[in-house]
């Protein structure tokens, strides 16, 4: 829809900076809402514990019972919210679609004039001379006396919609989308991995044999791993407005979108070795200490930075692969097709590998078949080119 609305390339980088942001908004907020909801009786002792107005005697029941239930609850309302406002208040974009009729968007612009109405009952506002003339000049013309059709217009067949640069970038995009969403499994799995503990081997009469043998996580706890997952939110906030816009301005999307790729294989290999940087705390306590921190941050910064920098790009190159404005929408939802089952087969493939690869022995060696699949998505990114987004006439054209 963003590529429908914004139709001119200069402002393209700006208007698909939006859903980065607003994603790294959510990853930022997202753990302190549901680290603030969860176990709401001992968090809010005064509003829902034994004793209080809500919970009386002995607290309320359901949150005594199902602890997490309240920040998934909280979660599905939201999602509710924007279901709600994308039937009432959304609307069409597709060039062939945005005249027909939408009971939605009709319901929601009655809703809208109750609103002002209640508002504005008493208030007046005179009526513009122009506007006054013009309501006249609209009264003396005749009503039309049937509606004029539309004119249907000509469907590129799927044939001639997927053009090689568009099966590159298809490539390209499944490939990243993949190893990001199985990065994001990997780490959270990693961060709360036990260290390994010298006295307490596993697997039994393990012997760690670095750099490659080696074993364990960095055991954090959840609240740890939760101010984790916020940092990289914030960093991500921090990037897309203050290195994205400068560096499509120098280098164009494509470029940035290349270079940014090569930064991904360089920290999925160096992910594993947190497990041997010096803690203050020995095993099987969580690491911590300055450097551990200082290393963790430092390898979100390099992530976060590839990822706030190909990401949007990849949406613009995504957009501009169309090779004609009518098939916008078919080339977003087969992208975002690639992107869903990517981002379920990464998850799923990459945290069997870590299963298997702690039952071996090696910590790293999901991490490292991941930097594999990073180089060769870096490599994909070099057969896609920056396409018009119009380059098949059709006949009534």
């Amino acid at each position: 829809m963003t590529s429908e609305i914004i139709k001119e390339k200069k402002f393209q980088t700006k208007a698909f900076l939006l859903m980065p942001v607003m994603f790294n908004v959510g990853i930022l907020l997202g753990p302190v809402l549901g680290g603030v909801l969860q176990d709401p009786m001992r968090s809010f002792p005064g509003a829902f514990g034994p004793g209080s107005r809500l919970g009386r005697e002995e607290g309320v029941a359901w949150m005594l019972r199902y602890p997490y239930a309240l920040p998934n609850l909280v979660n599905g309302f939201l999602l509710l919210m924007a279901l709600v406002l994308v039937v009432l208040v959304l609307e069409e974009t597709h060039i062939d679609r945005r005249h027909l009729s939408d009971p939605g968007l009709r319901i929601g612009q009655a809703i809208g004039r109750a609103f002002r109405c209640k508002r504005s009952r008493h208030k007046y506002s005179p009526l513009q001379i122009e506007e006054n003339s013009n309501l006249v000049q609209d009264e003396m013309q005749p009503l039309p006396t049937m509606k004029e059709k539309k004119t249907p217009r000509q469907r590129l067949p799927l044939s001639r919609i997927l053009q090689p640069n568009v099966l590159a970038t298809f490539l390209a995009h499944g490939l990243i989308t993949g190893h990001i969403g199985a990065f994001q499994n990997l780490w959270f799995l990693f961060l709360s991995t036990p260290r390994f503990d010298p006295a307490h081997p596993d697997p039994p009469g393990y012997k760690p044999h670095p750099p490659l043998f080696f074993q364990g996580g960095l055991g954090l706890s959840p609240a740890t791993i939760g101010t984790v997952i916020g940092t990289i939110g914030a960093m991500g906030l921090l990037l897309q407005f203050g290195i994205y816009s400068w560096t499509t301005s120098k280098l164009g999307p494509l470029y940035t979108y290349r270079y940014a790729l090569i930064l991904f294989p360089i920290a999925y290999g160096l992910a594993p070795f947190l497990a041997l940087v010096p803690t203050k705390s020995e095993a099987p306590h969580a690491a911590d200490g300055l450097w551990i921190w200082v290393a963790i941050g430092s390898l979100l910064l390099v992530i976060v930075a590839g990822r706030t920098l190909a990401l949007p790009s990849s949406l613009i190159l995504i957009n501009n692969c169309a090779p004609h404005p009518s098939v916008l929408s078919t080339i977003h939802g087969i992208a975002q097709s690639v992107s869903a089952g990517s981002r379920t087969l990464g998850p799923l493939i990459f945290s069997t590998l870590y299963g298997e690869g702690l039952k071996r022995g090696v910590v790293g060696m999901a991490w490292w078949i991941l930097m594999v699949e990073a180089f060769v998505a870096c490599a994909a990114s070099w057969l896609v080119h920056d396409g018009s987004g119009n380059e098949i006439e059709l006949d009534e054209e």
